[in-house]
């Protein structure tokens, strides 16, 4: 190799990976395709006490996230949800990598998520656990000109959904259009988001 790595960016699933940074010294960042708030619970449920889990999963009680809007029990992933399961068991362990990298990339942009990205920076809160910087994607303000933005910025806030599942191979054209019909059918605004293969 003519010129050194001197960064090494994975995702959650590749933090073995991470290994390399010893041998090679370099900097280790993990990329999060997913949100802040998708963050913040993985680094919560590393360092909550099994009390607090206990009430959540056994009790269904909120689960308060320092300096985060509350979990409701029946928004729960529920790989957290069982604490016996084999995906639990190595889900959760995961989430200690946060505090052993230098850096974490989110998927996500200030504005988006500001109360949940204010608690991950913070020394205080979340930002605690994390130990490195979080860096959500920069966003082009000269580049957020677009109809459906445009659209959204006219309505009333926290009145639109958002809807994604990634890939367009990700449900069947049957499941899609029953989630149409019921979208339609509620009468809820939302923006849908679908990214075909």
């Amino acid at each position: 190799m003519q010129h050194k790595p001197t960064a090494l960016i994975v995702d959650l699933l590749s933090v073995d990976a991470l290994m390399l940074d010893r041998k090679f010294n370099m900097l280790t960042f993990i990329f999060l395709s997913s949100n802040a708030r998708f963050l913040a619970l993985m680094m919560y449920f590393s360092t909550a006490g099994k009390y607090v889990i206990d009430e959540h999963i056994f009790k269904k009680k909120l689960l308060a996230v320092s300096g985060c809007e509350p979990l409701w029990f029946e928004d729960s992933l529920e790989i957290f949800l069982d604490p016996s399961s084999q995906i639990y068991k190595e889900s959760v362990p995961l989430s200690l990598i946060y505090s052993m990298v230098d850096g974490i990339i989110v998927n996500i942009w200030d504005d988006m998520e500001p109360k949940t990205l204010k608690s991950l920076k913070d020394p205080n809160l979340l930002g605690q656990i994390a130990r490195a910087t979080i860096y959500p994607l920069p966003v082009d303000p000269s580049k957020t000109n677009h109809p459906v933005l445009d659209w959204l910025n006219k309505q009333q806030h926290e009145s639109v959904i958002y809807i994604s599942f990634g890939s367009g191979d990700s449900l069947s054209a049957k499941h899609l259009t029953e989630l149409a019909w019921g979208l339609e059918l509620s009468q809820q605004r939302f923006v849908w988001v679908s990214i075909y293969p």
